[in-house]
């Protein structure tokens, strides 16, 4: 939204959302010639995050961030994307090896759902893998798992496909990665 009588820009916040009480456990206002990778620093360190694990979108999949996160005792999933493309790159790599090779992953977990509501037919496969060593190597704070999810929709006999792709400071585990992967949207189901 945009204040036309003052000519002032929406209040743009960064929120800490506990998916499992939901409730929101603070927030940070974003400086209006900034964006969010300068707001979650603040926030992460007003919050107490020890135990927890922390999800952010891509535009927080920031080497300072997740250090951050380690730093306060917890651990990170980060949504990786464009923006580290180098990263991204590592992770596709690495699981594509491992999706076109007959071999077991080592020490890796795959997992399916399906589930027919509100009108979607939708399946959801989860890969997590061990972080490679060039992860560690480009400077990822206690990297120790990459992730894919594949998702196919049929909705109104359309068809829709997509793979989203993680880091993350936790162990492979496809369900762990299930579980959070699908809790980080409640911010948008339930705070927004």
């Amino acid at each position: 939204t945009f204040d036309r009588a003052a000519a002032k820009n929406m209040l743009h916040l960064v929120s800490a959302w506990s998916s499992a009480n939901g409730v929101t456990l603070g927030q940070v206002a974003v400086d209006e010639k900034s964006n969010e990778i300068t707001a979650i620093p603040r926030l992460l360190a007003a919050v107490d995050i020890t135990g927890a694990t922390v999800t952010i979108d891509a535009m927080g999949c920031q080497k300072e961030i997740a250090k951050a996160i380690i730093d306060g005792g917890g651990d990170y999933l980060l949504v990786a994307k464009g923006n580290q493309e180098q990263t991204l790159r590592i992770i596709q790599d690495t699981l594509a090896e491992h999706l076109e090779s007959d071999a077991p992953p080592p020490r890796g977990t795959r997992y399916e759902t399906h589930a027919v509501k509100h009108g979607r037919d939708e399946t959801r496969e989860y890969v997590s893998l061990p972080a490679p060593k060039s992860l560690k190597k480009l400077g990822w704070s206690a990297v120790r798992s990459i992730g894919m999810v594949y998702s196919r929709t049929i909705r109104d006999g359309k068809v829709c496909e997509e793979s989203r792709y993680y880091l993350s400071s936790r162990r492979p585990s496809a369900r762990k990665l299930g579980t959070f992967s699908r809790r980080h949207w409640s911010i948008e189901n339930n705070l927004h």
